[in-house]
């Protein structure tokens, strides 16, 4: 028997099949852990919830789940969507910048899990970004000091990024890339949180848990194109008109306000500003480039964040390249899905966004205050946003594009 056994041995196969099985291994590991560590978008609305789906949310806390048909639901419907996401966040010493502990209160083992199903994620994902840029790609990165000085040391205020948006893959490419190596690999707490299109990243339950393991969240976009002298004007009703409608978009929605509850000291948050990949330039208003005004959301996010008293750090950054990785069309759609090599990529970094003059300014108007109403809740009487205080958001948006096309033209220099 042994003599048939090396008879037949060819170490060279043996060594062949070893990676084949490691990647099937870790493959089946990254699968497992994205679709059990985190909730499907699915669970957000309970008509489609099923009976594993609602136990999984009840043991993490996450969800009350009571058999009896006769209970009101509609309580607990809203801000359901809001209370899953609390499973990444953690509570930070603002003095050292360390955490101290987990604000998520579910069961220990499931916690476990889903910090494994994070860790796994993100480094595969980042490794696959990281190693494609650096082996198939010419990649500078330009003024880097700027980010590691207010990631390492301002752990008493949140960090907001904002960039450019070139490609379907900014995200994870720009992550691996900028990211520092703990946080893309063991430890994942500080890693940024992210938005991506509910239809793209969440469009069925695998993509959702993937994408939530990455510290992704899905948004309800609102594609309607907006001039400068629009965005000023628009009041607080959400945008398409469904105001008394589940399936709420725009600025108001649960999903956003969700996000915006990520910027806590000690915290990173990224966003793209513009809401779309946009492969040519930033709008410019009173232009003829189609694109649309930065979408004010970012505006928002900040006077949110001031009003809860965190002042956050926006750092922005220019790049270029990805949008010859991943060309689009003059619709907008992928040339091709398979990515282009020999492309320089470049990212630039510039000194934090300075915002608060706007801020002081519009509080020091007569009857000026931040509404208590902030996200127009429709069973919430109080008034919402003033037209004032939506033109302070547009006028923020306003200095971050100012900045990004400041930057623009400066990294096509390099």
């Amino acid at each position: 028997m042994f003599r048939r056994y090396f008879n037949n041995f060819n170490p060279s196969q043996r060594v062949s099949r070893a990676p084949r099985r490691l990647n099937t291994i870790f493959f089946s590991l990254t699968a497992a852990a994205a679709y059990f560590g985190r909730p499907w978008s699915s669970e957000e609305d309970e008509n489609h919830l099923n009976p594993l789906q609602k136990n999984r949310l009840s043991n993490r806390g996450m969800y009350t789940y009571n058999e009896d048909e006769n209970v009101d639901k509609t309580i607990r419907k809203q801000g359901h969507y809001v209370n899953w996401v609390k499973a990444g966040d953690y509570d930070v010493d603002e003095a050292t910048g360390k955490f101290i502990g987990n604000i998520y209160t579910g069961d220990d083992i499931t916690n476990v899990f889903m910090q494994f199903a994070s860790m796994i994620v993100v480094s595969f994902s980042s490794f696959c970004s990281y190693n494609f840029i650096k082996t198939f790609c010419d990649f500078d990165i330009y003024n880097y000091d700027k980010f590691e000085k207010y990631f390492y040391n301002h752990a008493d205020r949140p960090l907001l990024t904002v960039g450019n948006h070139q490609s379907t893959v900014d995200d994870p490419v720009i992550i691996s890339m900028i990211a520092p190596f703990r946080e893309v690999t063991y430890d994942t707490r500080r890693l940024r949180w992210g938005l991506c299109a509910e239809e793209i990243c969440f469009k069925n339950q695998f993509f959702s848990s993937f994408f939530g393991a990455g510290k992704i969240l899905p948004i309800k976009r609102n594609l309607t194109q907006f001039t400068k002298a629009s965005a000023i004007e628009k009041t607080a009703i959400v945008t398409d008109n469904v105001k008394n409608s589940n399936e709420r978009v725009g600025i108001n929605q649960t999903r956003f306000h969700a996000f915006t509850n990520k910027l806590q000291p000690g915290h990173w948050v990224h966003i793209f500003p513009e809401g779309r990949v946009c492969q040519q330039r930033l709008n410019v208003p009173n232009t003829n480039w189609k694109r649309p005004y930065l979408r004010w959301g970012v505006g928002k996010m900040i006077v949110q964040s001031v009003r809860k008293g965190y002042y956050p750090i926006v750092l922005p950054f220019y790049h270029d390249g990805l949008k010859d990785i991943l060309p689009c069309d003059e619709n907008d759609n992928l040339i091709s899905n398979i990515p282009k090599t020999g492309k320089r990529v470049v990212i630039n970094f510039d000194d934090p966004i300075v915002y608060e003059d706007l801020i002081e300014n519009y509080l020091k108007k007569e009857n000026n205050t931040f509404s208590d109403n902030p996200w127009d809740e429709i069973e919430d009487s109080r008034p919402p946003p003033t037209k004032e205080e939506l033109k302070l958001y547009s006028d923020i948006t306003k200095r971050v594009m100012d900045k990004l096309l400041e930057l623009e033209t400066k990294t096509k220099m390099m």
